[in-house]
């Protein structure tokens, strides 16, 4: 918790907004191994999980209910693991609830976990309010770079209805071009979801590999391979010398993804 309360200050005093997002659950919601254990998609299936969940989110909800910085909750990332929508969704009441009672203004996302926007609640029926409607757009089976834009104009329509039915915010909390991206898609992509109001986040601000760069996996990028670290020999010299890769300033944009043009990195 310490930790947690350093990097929101941090964030504060550079002017950013901080979404406090639990990537990993009690048990993890899918067997993805971004949840921090793969193979593992407990939390559905055990009850103790479930309980332990609300209780992180209450402690955590608490502790930040006051903090402005902090602009909303993310109560748990991509919940494909869910076994329907009906238990994805009563999990999450159960949550709402817990971060309810020790903070009862901060906004609140419910993602869909890929199930369809169409699977999500209306925030009416459980009464849950300060609710937004978190959805993932990727397209990994396209072929050109014009599909990627072809399939959100392909949804567009039909995301904007449902979200008028449950009267919510929508934020497109991930997204990404790849395959076969480029600055001219990106730029027609991000203006239409603007165009309707959503906002949005890239994934992710900074791509470094192993391997080199990522397409435009990221606003920032290696140029070329990481030197991984290895946390059980590298010395405390070498693991700080091998983190200064991720620093902006040894970075590049890919081309034309420049968040900031005219400014250099700092």
């Amino acid at each position: 918790m310490d930790w947690l309360h350093k990097a929101v200050a941090w964030a504060k005093k550079n002017d950013l907004y901080v979404v406090l997002d639990l990537h990993g659950t009690p048990g993890g919601q899918s067997g993805e191994h971004h949840t921090g254990e793969r193979d593992r998609n407990r939390l559905w299936f055990d009850v103790e999980n479930i309980a332990r969940f609300e209780q992180v989110w209450t402690r955590v909800g608490k502790e930040f209910a006051d903090e402005p910085a902090v602009a909303v909750y993310d109560l748990m990332n991509e919940p494909m693991g869910g076994p329907n929508p009906a238990m994805l969704h009563l999990v999450y009441d159960r949550v709402v609830r817990a971060v309810r009672k020790v903070a009862p203004k901060k906004p609140i996302l419910i993602d869909d976990g890929y199930k369809g926007f169409e699977t999500t609640p209306h925030p009416n029926v459980p009464g849950w309010e300060q609710v937004a409607f978190s959805l993932h757009f990727y397209q990994f089976e396209s072929k050109r770079p014009e599909d990627h834009v072809a399939s959100l104009k392909e949804r567009m329509g039909r995301i904007k209805e449902l979200q008028g039915y449950r009267d919510a915010p929508l934020y497109i909390g991930e997204f990404n071009l790849e395959p076969h991206g480029n600055s001219d898609n990106m730029r027609e992509f991000t203006g239409l979801m603007s165009e309707q109001g959503w906002s949005w986040a890239l994934w992710t601000y900074k791509a470094i590999a192993k391997g080199g760069p990522m397409g435009q996996w990221g606003f920032y990028r290696k140029a070329g391979p990481a030197d991984v670290l290895d946390p059980y020999r590298d010395s405390e010299e070498t693991l700080i010398r091998k983190m200064r890769q991720v620093l902006t300033e040894n970075l590049e944009n890919p081309p034309g993804l420049n968040p900031f043009p005219g400014l250099a990195p700092r």
